[in-house]
């Protein structure tokens, strides 16, 4: 944290885009997008088209899709025929931090 912006470093979500997809409980949608945007990473509302190309495949290599912890196999696999990326649980973000 502090000491990342006293040395000028990247924070650690600089340069990655996330989409938080879905309901959340808590933590809240507003307070996983808190904690990206403080990091410098981007939030977006919409899911992403599949990628058509290798390079639009390897582009996303720093784009993340946030669900809720309890989203079920049927909806993670949904989430990903749709995008292209296997949704994360959102406590993947919080544990970024906190390591």
């Amino acid at each position: 944290g502090r000491k990342t912006r006293l040395k000028n470093e990247k924070r650690i979500f600089d340069s990655f885009t996330f989409c938080l997809h879905g309901d959340f409980r808590v933590p809240s949608k507003d307070d996983i997008a808190n904690v990206i945007r403080a990091g410098h990473g981007k939030v977006v509302t919409k899911l992403p088209s599949p990628p058509k190309t290798q390079e639009e495949e390897l582009a996303r290599t720093k784009f993340f899709i946030i669900c809720d912890g309890t989203i079920s196999d049927d909806v993670a696999q949904d989430v990903y025929f749709q995008s292209g990326s296997h949704p994360l649980a959102c406590h993947y973000v919080l544990e970024c931090v906190e390591n």
